[in-house]
């Protein structure tokens, strides 16, 4: 995980452990792709927390704080990510944020779609969600 976004969790990782599940994509005992799927507010989605709920209450869980090791970008590790994270739980709801309207065509390959823009005070997110 990228040092910037463990300066954002590892802080608050004991309010989030029990409802939260790192998973990742290892090759030679390094990780080398993964994220953590939330089944609460997270501390990136706690500004927006009422529509984060609203997603919760919904059946839906939250994919946070994705990551490819950045000399690995480009070789499909996050696809990849993904699809097993959705063979493992077949018929889960889930929901991200994306700050990149670019991104929204990577998630789109795996039936992502936006459902909301979100004007906040430092940028733009979009909320995408995959229903099954």
């Amino acid at each position: 995980m990228p040092d910037d976004w463990q300066e954002e969790i590892v802080p608050y990782w004991s309010n989030y452990a029990h409802n939260s599940k790192i998973f990742g994509l290892e090759e030679n005992n390094k990780t080398v792709a993964g994220g953590i799927v939330f089944s609460t507010v997270s501390p990136d989605t706690e500004i927006y927390k009422d529509i984060a709920l609203q997603y919760f209450n919904n059946g839906y869980l939250y994919l946070g704080f994705i990551y490819v090791l950045e000399h690995r970008r480009g070789e499909g590790l996050g696809l990849l990510w993904l699809k097993e994270l959705h063979a493992l739980y077949p018929l889960q709801k889930w929901w991200l944020a994306i700050d990149n309207i670019g991104l929204s065509k990577f998630y789109g390959k795996l039936g992502y779609s936006i459902k909301q823009e979100l004007d906040l005070n430092f940028q733009t997110e979009w909320l995408m969600a995959h229903d099954k």
